[in-house]
């Protein structure tokens, strides 16, 4: 057993089990995204120990489906490839937006600049993006991940941030916390720290105006599950009123860190986060957007409904023979939610035979889209905008990152990926990418 907290949370980290996309190098080009989720490993090995067991099995998705469909803005029973991608500079009304803020890849720094979290001006990650094309700029140390400084830019030509820090950096014993911000999406900044806070009664998350006022702080309470940290689209989410995050719980009592942990979906009052309720006790991935939330189980179903409150209904999901939905080594699989979409990946095959395509679905289990992938990851939809890395079967090392519009059936490319993946981020007509230079902006008009 542990003889603490600092324990516990560092036996976390040193078992954080890697990400299984395939045995080559996929699985090296995402150890950065594995290093960027151990503070979720950290923060929820303090929940509580629970036995859960489940169960992966899969459906065959049946031929064509002749039943009236209901009107949509997108279509159904879309399949794709990454081999059918058009390049994003083809695509009518596409334009690159450069704003005044570079973003550049990480140059190493001094071994003192290093220790002392001194920020790289030479590093600037575009982190995330709103559908008024305001701007999240992080900066890091050299040769640091942690956040340091954050900068909200309005528009293009802005060049300082227009929102303040609703609180000063703390400390967690001897790694300092910075508060990160991230686009709730209705006029609001989700506020994280860069590192877990592990303290009783310190501030976890703040949520604010777009100016960085009108604070409304949550209180941990240790007692009960919390959010994690380091990551809003992994693992918090602000809808309207309420809070919505993943928790992690062990299914041996003893805080066994090498059995697979289990993990439930929570959610909380802003106003009082002692009043948790659960709202699945086993998901395989789960999100929250566009006043929607979705999760998948390692048993096959999906669960689609809204923020607002009230039963969200549960449906058989559409997998294919012999394919299952399992989180991916012990971790959540990335899902993503928009309207009444619900994206998720499908296992299917063992091995090195092994692929993970996406699919798409509705809250009735008609199949949207299926995107024919050796391996996909970091998925992302808003406004019937689907966005992920993956790879064509056919050429399972070569990533790259893509952009689907459920409306018009058009799959583009937006770069490749050669190093340090970095998940795509799309809000109404904008996306942003990374490839094996820099961050991109981009506007898609039409």
């Amino acid at each position: 057993m542990p003889r603490n907290l600092t324990d516990l949370m560092e036996s976390a980290v040193a078992s954080a089990p890697p990400e299984p996309h395939r045995a080559y190098d996929i699985t090296r080009l995402a150890q950065s995204r594995q290093r960027r989720r151990t503070s979720f490993v950290a923060a929820g090995a303090a929940l509580a120990v629970v036995a859960v067991t489940g169960a992966g099995l899969g459906l065959t998705r049946g031929g064509h489906d002749a039943s009236p469909q209901p009107a949509a803005p997108y279509r159904y029973g879309q399949v794709v490839s990454p081999s059918d991608a058009v390049p994003a500079g083809s695509v009518p009304g596409f334009r690159e937006i450069h704003y005044s803020v570079k973003a550049v890849d990480e140059q190493p720094g001094t071994r003192q600049e290093q220790q002392q979290g001194i920020p790289n001006p030479a590093f600037a990650e575009y982190s995330d993006i709103d559908a008024e094309g305001r701007l999240i700029v992080v900066r890091r140390a050299a040769g640091d991940t942690s956040p340091v400084l954050a900068d909200v830019l309005a528009g293009p030509a802005a060049t300082t941030s227009s929102a303040r820090t609703p609180a000063p950096p703390t400390t967690n014993g001897s790694a300092p916390i910075f508060w990160v911000p991230w686009f709730v999406g209705d006029g609001r900044l989700l506020w994280v720290p860069s590192s877990p806070v592990v303290r009783q009664g310190d501030v976890g998350i703040h949520v604010t105006d777009l100016a960085g006022a009108h604070d409304q702080p949550l209180v941990l309470d240790h007692s009960k599950p919390g959010p994690a940290t380091g990551d809003k689209r992994d693992h918090a989410w602000v809808s309207g009123d309420r809070l919505w995050f993943p928790g992690m719980q062990f299914q041996h009592p003893s805080n066994d860190l090498t059995a697979p942990p289990v993990y439930p979906f929570h959610s909380t009052p802003l106003d009082d986060p002692t009043q948790v309720s659960t709202v699945a006790s086993l998901t395989a991935g789960a999100s929250v957007s566009d006043g929607a939330a979705g999760w998948v189980t390692p048993d096959g179903r999906g669960f689609l409904g809204s923020t607002d409150g009230g039963q969200i209904p549960s449906f058989r999901l559409p997998l294919g023979d012999g394919c299952t939905v399992s989180p991916y080594g012990g971790e959540l699989q990335q899902v993503a939610v928009t309207g009444g979409l619900l994206a998720f990946t499908e296992q299917c095959g063992t091995g090195d035979s092994a692929t993970n395509e996406v699919l798409v679905v509705d809250g009735s289990s008609r199949l949207v889209l299926h995107v024919r992938t050796d391996s996909a990851f970091d998925l992302m939809m808003s406004d019937g905008i689907l966005a992920f890395i993956g790879s064509d079967p056919v050429t399972p090392k070569a990533l790259g990152t893509y952009r689907f519009d459920l409306s018009t059936g058009v799959l583009a490319e937006l770069g490749d990926v050669r190093s340090d993946p970095r998940a795509p981020v799309v809000a109404g007509h904008f996306v942003i990418w990374h490839d094996s230079n820099s961050f991109h902006v981009g506007e898609f008009a039409q």
